[in-house]
């Protein structure tokens, strides 16, 4: 991604690809704000790009400029189990989990309502059946939002 933009600064999928990249793998922070910001400047209605601006916040600890950013991405995608997750996680590190539990968040599905159904081993085995669930439809959605947001992706997958 950094060839692409060297040939082209203003590719607003290379800038949002490696910004979130190093947002997800929690370097390069400063990097990464910089990046998404700069996709979100050259397509402000991109609500992935939103999303991806809302998670470098979230991850360098800016809790509620990621709080912004990704509720203006859900206001945007809509239906996104990322972006729910994304949300979800950040109501939950700021201990907001009524709002982590609510309806339509992902995270909903599987937190569990209080510890002591950690000692009902059904409970304890549904939950891991959701969390499965959760995880496999977020890996489909990942696939689903990179491959139809990123042109450049089919030539990655081709070579």
């Amino acid at each position: 991604m950094e060839t692409v933009l060297a040939l082209d600064p203003h590719h607003a999928d290379a800038l949002n690809y490696l910004g979130y990249s190093y947002a997800e793998r929690g370097i390069k922070m400063e990097q990464a704000l910089s990046l998404t910001k700069q996709a979100v400047a050259l397509k402000p209605d991109n609500g992935y790009y939103v999303d991806s601006l809302g998670w470098a916040f979230y991850k360098s600890g800016q809790f509620n400029e990621a709080l912004i950013e990704i509720k203006r991405a859900v206001a945007l995608v809509g239906d996104d189990p990322v972006i729910y997750e994304h949300l979800g996680e950040i109501y939950a590190k700021q201990q907001k989990l009524s709002e982590a539990r609510r309806p339509g968040s992902i995270r909903s599905s599987w937190i569990p309502p209080t510890t002591s159904s950690f000692s009902d081993f059904a409970n304890k085995d549904l939950m891991i059946l959701q969390a499965k669930i959760v995880f496999n439809r977020r890996s489909a959605a990942y696939q689903r939002r990179y491959s139809q947001s990123n042109p450049l992706s089919s030539s990655f997958s081709s070579a």
